[in-house]
């Protein structure tokens, strides 16, 4: 029954010690028990009882201070026990270990601006009770009093050395759980961001095969099913039918061409960028008869990340796609330069049918969500030319991590507020 409560107690910290010092109070401890046994060997004296009952009720507190304990108490702690070492000294000042203990117990536990006050304290009890002990053959009470500062010094900047070393190591160690958290989050952001961006780009798919393949297609059969009824009555309108419907077929042939051209987009790298846009652009204007007018470098100054060029790609061809559906331009100006913080992305038609204040579009909504994961902005205004500019800017090297430093800041924010 007692060797169950002892290990019940071994397996509390918050009764009988706190692993985190454990080791500290085992070598005081052993140090303590060392020391009573080493004086009463060289005395070759049986232990007397007062000496000794101190000595066990200093080691019992010693070891049943909590870290937990309040302000008050602890420091009502540390009075019961320099009270208990003077008075143990008092009666045999060879015992004096106890105060080096204790010394190093005040510097781990306080502050050290605090654990100096209570240094200098025990030290003043030490001095006190050491005067009025004569000498010996080995020490004089002067000779005695260096000795034991010393060595009280000692304990305590050993202690404070060892305590701090280990609160570091704690911060350590807390700071890579907290980083191995962050890593994660961030990991898992990148998911969903990667999942909304995969069911965005289908969504979009989706809309444009419905709105002009599935129209030109359901055109295509209505024009069949008259022209074969009319077929034997009226010829010639029948071939007229039959001709829109290989006018629609084409055109759709020809704008399933550019969806898949779309999807082939996510190849585009730095190296690849400029040539991809103006591939794009070229085939954007044959195919819809809109004037394009490119201002690129030939190549850019500044590595892009494989995401920062897709984002621009995505952008040109957003762009591009609005200005002949809702914008009815006839010329377009796509625009891209780099600095040593960014890159900057223009493209400006001359339409006049599309507001740009309707900006909540899936095709304007996901650009806009593209460019706030890399850390930069896009906007859609009217220019005093004219038309509508779509501006993208995208931060780059140091700007661009610090930008998705904050970004993912934000995101955690969020889904922490969200979840609360």
């Amino acid at each position: 029954m007692v060797v169950k409560r002892l290990k019940h107690r071994l397996s509390d910290g918050k009764r009988f010690y706190h692993g985190r010092d454990f080791t500290l109070r085992l070598a005081g401890q052993v140090f303590v028990l060392v020391s009573v046994v080493y004086v009463f060997v060289q005395k070759g004296l049986a232990p007397a009882s007062l000496p000794l009952a101190g000595v066990f009720l200093f080691s019992a507190f010693f070891w049943r201070r909590r870290w937990e304990d309040t302000f008050v108490h602890t420091h009502l702690y540390m009075v019961f026990q320099a009270v208990v070492a003077g008075l143990v000294a008092f009666q045999d000042i060879d015992l004096s270990c106890l105060f080096l203990v204790l010394v190093g117990q005040a510097m781990a536990i306080f502050k050290p601006r605090t654990g100096l006050i209570w240094v200098a304290v025990i030290e003043s009890v030490f001095l006190a009770v050491n005067w009025r002990h004569p000498g010996d053959a080995l020490f004089t009470p002067e000779s005695r009093a260096v000795v034991v500062s010393a060595l009280m010094m000692a304990s305590g900047l050993m202690s404070r050395n060892i305590y701090q070393t280990r609160r570091d190591r704690d911060r350590i160690q807390n700071l890579l759980t907290e980083l191995n958290g962050a890593h994660a989050r961030l990991q898992r952001y990148a998911g969903q961001a990667e999942w909304l961006a995969a069911a965005t780009e289908r969504e979009r798919i989706a809309r444009d095969l419905h709105d002009a393949l599935g129209h030109r297609l359901t055109v295509s059969v209505v024009q069949l099913e008259g022209a074969h009824k009319l077929m034997a009555q009226d010829p010639r309108q029948a071939a007229g039918m039959i001709e829109t419907v290989r006018s629609q077929l084409t055109t759709g042939l020809r704008e399933l061409r550019q969806t898949l051209q779309a999807l082939r987009g996510e190849e585009i790298n730095s190296d690849s960028l400029v040539s991809s846009l103006q591939q794009t652009v070229d085939a954007f204007a044959d195919a819809t008869g809109i004037v394009c007018h490119c201002q690129m470098p030939e190549a850019l100054r500044a590595p892009l990340s494989d995401d920062q060029c897709t984002a621009i790609y995505r952008t040109v061809q957003e762009t591009l796609t609005n200005a002949q559906k809702h914008a009815r331009a006839l010329n377009i100006w796509v625009d891209l330069e780099a600095s040593a913080g960014a890159v900057v992305l223009r493209v400006r038609n001359d339409g006049r049918d599309f507001d740009p204040s309707n900006g909540s579009g899936s095709g304007l909504r996901g650009m806009r969500e593209r460019a706030e994961l890399l850390g930069g902005d896009l906007w859609v205004t009217t220019p005093a030319e004219g038309g509508i500019l779509v501006h993208l800017s995208l931060p780059i090297g140091e700007a661009a991590r610090e930008a998705v430093t904050a970004q993912s800041q934000v995101l955690d924010y969020e889904v922490e507020r969200g979840g609360g």
